[in-house]
């Protein structure tokens, strides 16, 4: 009988109605989907070279061959596991309508997809202020709100909006989203007409945890995951630290779904103790390849489609 149990956890956890659980957030829903892609949990590519520019008119001939040089590039999936195992006991299992094993599957899941996405949300951050990851500042003039750092108004949105633009003519059309955190967003929401117009209306159908709000092509999400940058440097706080007011600037990130960055799920592991006689039940835990960010190992200097807002 070795194995059985083994067996029909993994049966629990691919049979779930939630095996697509990256589509529960937002984030993750939003990124382009490379699970096809993965390789014994790495997905292997290449980062374009130079382009010779285009134009119009005369021009010398014959034509200079440049050649293209491209990087090979790659991404290895993260690897996300528990920091303790679980423990289900065969006096808590006996009898219950719902087996244990159905809710750890289920909670697996969702905190996956949260830690998946809070490193996601890091990863496709822009590391600093360059052309292709523009990031601009709070005005002075704008009202400082209760956590000591300046709000975002609809202007700076725009201002961004058109940086971002500029650096990439072509994604005039496209639609656009940005994280924000849940003070600033509250206030942008509270202050705005068109915005206030938004909450209204889900407010009256009866809506109240409403996904996003809308304004000049942007979808808006608040969100607690928004990064923080140093204030010393301007760049992106290393991943893990602990944000301190006096030293880090609050961002919004603007993205672009689909484009800015993907998603991959990899292999999974269940490990399964059984019948453990210590503890008179069975110890789980387990191990999963993912990853959500930008195709490249290069986090620093081959980020593109992305910029932030710091509220200073």
């Amino acid at each position: 009988m070795a194995g059985l149990k083994q067996d029909a956890y993994l049966a629990e956890y691919l049979n779930d109605p939630l095996l697509n659980y990256f589509a529960n957030d937002f984030f993750l829903d939003n990124g382009a989907n490379w699970d096809d892609l993965v390789e014994n949990d790495r997905i292997n590519g290449t980062f374009m070279g130079l382009q010779s520019p285009i134009v119009t008119g005369a021009v010398t001939t014959p034509l200079t061959p440049v050649k293209r040089t491209d990087i090979p590039d790659f991404v290895s999936l993260e690897y996300y596991r528990p920091t303790n195992s679980t423990l289900v006991t065969y006096h808590d299992e006996y009898g219950r309508m719902v087996k244990q094993m159905q809710t750890i599957v289920q909670q697996q899941k969702a905190d996956t997809a949260n830690a998946v996405a809070t490193k996601g949300i890091h990863n496709s951050s822009p590391f600093q202020n360059t052309a292709a990851t523009p990031i601009i500042s709070t005005p002075n003039a704008n009202t400082v709100l209760t956590d000591g750092k300046r709000e975002i108004k609809v202007e700076d949105i725009y201002n961004l909006r058109a940086v971002v633009n500029n650096a990439y003519p072509g994604l005039k059309g496209v639609k656009f989203m940005m994280i924000i955190d849940e003070l600033a967003w509250a206030r942008l929401a509270s202050t705005n007409t068109t915005l206030q117009s938004q909450v209204a209306y889900q407010k009256g159908t009866g809506t109240i945890d409403f996904p996003y709000l809308d304004i000049a092509g942007i979808k808006l999400f608040s969100d607690s995951r928004a990064p923080f940058y140093t204030i010393s440097t301007g760049q992106r706080a290393t991943y893990g630290t602990t944000y301190v007011a006096a030293s880090h600037h609050k961002a919004a990130v603007l993205l672009v779904p689909k484009l800015s960055y993907g998603t991959a799920i990899g292999s999974f592991k269940e490990f399964l103790n059984e019948n453990d006689a210590a503890y008179q039940g069975d110890i789980t835990s387990f191990g999963q390849f993912a990853y959500a960010g930008p195709f490249s190992s290069n986090l620093q200097n081959n980020l593109q489609y992305m910029g932030a807002i710091l509220r200073n």
